[in-house]
């Protein structure tokens, strides 16, 4: 039986432990969004395994991202290594981001093993915009006050829109499947609060808490979004596609011919 919580899943020292580095970054000026498993559990509530810190930064300021970092924490030093959700025939899914990770054997203050600094592009993601981004929910530490994770209209969408429009065109099966998939189940799972899923078995309408899912979406992505919590199925059908493409035309982008991978 699943549990459901109302406050973040692990402990306020877990939270300011794993935040350590976002708070020498701040220190910076560079702006940013934490993103990941960090962002699903300190403030949508989803019990999940802590990874990497991810980081979403203007993607002109991720050598400088790094570079702090290094400066203020020289424990931290780039590496190649990628996670097993990021690669798939040895092709990466998010190929200008870049990894630090703590060589220390112990890890003082629950600091995180690794850190992923990700072009804010490739999520699709505008960390400048305060609409998009929110804190974290009280009580925590004030040294914390000034960091921001996506919003759930802005964390959806940004999982959605990489889904059908992926970094320089790739379809990357092991990151649509390990990570993405992932992220969006756990999302409408621990948001609707339902086992039997996010439909009123009599009339199999959407539960209300699955209708407030979908307020606040970009238009294009109800429909995926809708198809999702009434079938469970992450599949982009010809019909989602047709109607994805239409949206993508009227805001004018082009992208390549997707290439798929694995």
């Amino acid at each position: 039986m699943l549990h459901f919580y109302n406050k973040p899943p692990v402990s306020a020292a877990e939270i300011h432990g794993r935040l350590g580095p976002a708070r020498v970054l701040e220190s910076s000026g560079i702006p940013f969004v934490i993103f990941g498993e960090d962002a699903l559990a300190f403030v949508h509530f989803v019990p999940t395994v802590l990874f990497d810190l991810t980081i979403l930064v203007p993607c002109d300021l991720v050598q400088a991202a790094v570079e702090h970092l290094q400066k203020e924490l020289p424990q931290y030093q780039v590496t190649q290594e990628r996670s097993y959700q990021l690669l798939n025939n040895d092709v990466c899914a998010l190929p200008r981001a870049m990894r630090l990770r703590d060589g220390a054997i112990e890890k003082p203050n629950l600091s995180p093993e690794a850190i992923l600094i990700v072009p804010q592009s490739h999520f699709h993601f505008d960390v400048r915009d305060e609409t998009r981004s929110r804190g974290l929910i009280p009580p925590f530490d004030s040294s914390d006050s000034r960091i921001r994770f996506p919003t759930m209209p802005a964390f959806l969408d940004a999982i959605i829109d990489t889904m059908f429009e992926p970094v320089d065109g790739v379809n990357h099966l092991e990151f649509r499947t390990s990570y993405l998939s992932v992220f969006l189940s756990y999302l409408v799972l621990y948001n609707v609060r339902d086992e039997d899923g996010a439909t009123d078995p009599d009339t199999e309408e959407l539960l209300p808490a699955a209708k407030a899912l979908l307020e606040g979406l970009k238009p294009g992505n109800i429909a995926y979004l809708d198809t999702f919590m009434r079938t469970g199925s992450t599949r982009m059908t010809p019909e989602l596609r047709a109607a994805r493409e239409r949206h993508r035309v009227s805001r004018g982008i082009v992208f390549p011919n997707l290439l798929k991978i694995g």
